[in-house]
């Protein structure tokens, strides 16, 4: 009973912050001293439950880096020149004909150099949308496409959080999970590809704004020398660098091209670091504004203190009663579409797909395991199952905030195809990757 007035009280002060939009970081402290209150109720002694405490903080200390590294990225890509170039370049490349297709893959290329969906909504995804606007296409539509790509992106991407967050929590190996997940969205990704190359015909663009390409060229100089940054964010991954070397290094190659081609001066520059881009030029600073370390402190402090009160939940077994329950749904519909569904239901709940991830992870381990599960099989269903599916949840943050930088309702969703055709993929052909002792069992 404990337990469930602290989880009560937690989703209370969740949707109330979202109501009264503000951060949901001290409805998620909350729930941290909550579920600290029960522990020490419980009798566990004081300094275990900090143990416990820390031991979950440190689980998304590899995660919180990257994003705050990744802060610094958008930033200095924005002051260099190298954001603009892209923007300009899609812009000019932009057929008519395939209009909505074009929006697709660009969003997709965009996300997966970001490694951030809402990056992209909020940059190029909102160019498309003027440009749509604009020349009259149906907006959904286009939305629809934008949001596939950018969710295919920042799903695929090795700098995106959601798979660093999985592989910190499941202790696997990053690059192998970016393999096996290109491997599970090739088929999503070739018919969402077929299904926005068909839709082009029936919703064309008949003609191509040119006042955002003028804008960004009256802002910036667009060196092609912009595009270094992207080229190396791109290229070292491939080599298996880590991660954080290879952010490091197109963020200090962007840095170069913001002193000596944008001729700003170092000061300015490390404002855009730490507070983001912003620019003089309302124009310019419509498309451009953003990025910077304070654009990802709320996103850390959410998955530090989600992670923090999840190892207290998994290490108190607060939830052990839950697990008999899980197992009887695991052996009528399999542990994949069981984990899909509360993935689903804690995306509701909580509105956020970090903290469904890591109670999903802790409910649903042991089950798993019985099965023979490994590691790699429990971090994709995570991925190709739990974060997928919170992207159907209209309210939770990562449909809603991509939807309101683009300026589209719920309406939108039948047209984000890569959502769902992910996860009925993958549930279909999951027995065929993992044909060991978990499929047999499911």
């Amino acid at each position: 009973m404990d337990v469930l007035i602290a989880s009560a009280i937690l989703i209370a002060a969740v949707v109330a912050s979202l109501i009264a939009g503000i951060s949901i970081v001290p409805a998620f402290l909350l729930g941290l001293v909550l579920y600290v209150l029960v522990s020490l109720k419980r009798g566990f002694a004081p300094k275990d439950v900090l143990k416990m405490v820390w031991g979950g903080a440190k689980q998304s200390f590899a995660v919180v880096e990257i994003l705050l590294l990744i802060g610094i990225l958008t930033g200095v890509w924005r002051a260099g020149g190298t954001m603009a170039l892209l923007v300009t370049g899609v812009v000019k490349l932009v057929s008519p004909q395939f209009f909505v297709f074009i929006a697709f893959l660009s969003a997709g290329v965009m996300a997966y150099l970001m490694g951030s969906c809402f990056g992209t909504a909020g940059t190029l995804g909102a160019v498309f949308m003027m440009l749509a606007r604009a020349g009259g296409v149906n907006e959904l539509v286009v939305a629809g496409a934008i949001i596939s790509g950018a969710y295919f992106g920042d799903r695929t991407a090795p700098i995106a959080p959601c798979i660093n967050f999985v592989t910190g929590l499941t202790k696997t190996d990053l690059y192998q999970n970016v393999k096996l997940m290109w491997k599970t969205a090739a088929v999503p990704l070739l018919i969402c590809g077929a299904l926005y190359f068909g839709l082009s015909f029936f919703h064309p663009l008949p003609e191509v704004d040119g006042s955002i390409t003028s804008a960004l060229e009256n802002g910036f100089s667009l060196h092609i020398l912009a595009l270094i940054p992207a080229a190396i964010l791109l290229l070292l991954p491939l080599f298996k660098v880590k991660v954080r070397y290879a952010v490091m290094a197109s963020s200090l190659a962007a840095a170069v091209m913001a002193l000596a081609a944008e001729k700003m001066p170092l000061p300015a520059l490390l404002k855009c670091a730490v507070m983001g881009y912003s620019s003089q030029d309302a124009a310019v600073n419509t498309l451009m504004a953003g990025g910077g370390i304070v654009s990802m402190l709320n996103m850390c402090l959410i998955i530090l203190v989600s992670c923090s009160f999840a190892g207290v939940i998994r290490q108190t077994g607060m939830l052990d009663s839950v697990k008999p329950h899980l197992e009887k749904i695991a052996r009528r519909i399999s542990p994949f579409w069981g984990m899909t569904a509360m993935g689903w239901i804690l995306s509701a709940v909580f509105c956020n797909v970090t903290i469904s991830q890591a109670l999903n992870y802790t409910l649903w381990y042991d089950v798993y395991k019985k099965r023979g599960a490994t590691d790699t099989e429990i971090a994709l269903d995570l991925q190709n199952g739990v974060l997928m599916v919170s992207c159907l949840v209209p309210w939770a943050v990562s449909c809603s905030v991509p939807f309101a930088m683009l300026g589209v309702g719920t309406a939108v969703m039948p047209f984000v195809a890569f959502t769902y055709l992910t996860i009925i993929w993958y549930g279909i052909m999951k027995k065929r990757w993992f044909p060991g002792k978990t499929a047999a069992q499911q």
